[in-house]
């Protein structure tokens, strides 16, 4: 009975450190990673947005009733905002997309380390850090993308190579190499091009 009972908490134990995390638990994270500020920030450019086409569409045409309107409206898609995109709103759509990869557990480690000074510092440094990282990253796979060893269009061209002597079929001769790069003739003499 007695390892029956172990059983059955070790059971329960490992199913709670594999549950998904709460809502609670999410908009708590997402507080602390200044949530809040980025949507106040998405808030501010719809804002600006709508600010800048309703003064291109005002421009020389202002009366005092087309500002009142542009004015109250703005308002009211800014109030609007407040309501429908909220913290909790989207802490439930983030468990919806990630809960399954994330378990409380995790959360509840992620929500005691962003509570900390040194936890926040660090996720603000490590936001650019990986903005960084994904550039200088994209940059280099062009770079190695673009030399010969890993070509596509060498590899084609190797490939066409290999296919045509597997087949015993000689390839012509514009087919198996690149054609070589020609300076176009020079011009006749008063011609109109250069």
């Amino acid at each position: 009975m007695k390892n029956l009972i172990s059983l059955l908490l070790a059971l329960a134990l490992g199913a709670m450190a594999h549950a998904a995390p709460s809502k609670e638990s999410m908009t708590e994270l997402l507080k602390l990673v200044n949530g809040q500020g980025v949507l106040d920030m998405m808030a501010q450019k719809l804002d600006a947005k709508m600010e800048e086409q309703f003064d291109n569409a005002l421009t020389n045409r202002e009366t005092p009733e087309g500002l009142a309107y542009a004015e109250s409206f703005r308002k009211k898609v800014q109030e609007r905002f407040v309501d429908k995109i909220t913290l909790p709103q989207l802490a439930g759509e983030c468990l919806i997309e990630s809960g399954e990869d994330l378990t409380q557990a995790e959360v509840d480690a992620l929500i005691a380390f962003c509570a900390t000074t040194a936890g926040r510092s660090a996720l603000i440094k490590l936001s650019p850090l990986m903005r960084n990282f994904e550039a200088l990253a994209q940059k280099r796979v062009i770079q190695f993308r673009m030399a010969p060893e890993q070509s596509m269009l060498t590899a084609m061209q190797e490939l066409k190579e290999i296919t045509f002597k597997a087949l015993g079929i000689k390839a012509p001769a514009n087919q198996t190499k690149a054609a070589p790069v020609t300076q176009p003739a020079a011009a006749p003499a008063g011609s109109a091009h250069p």
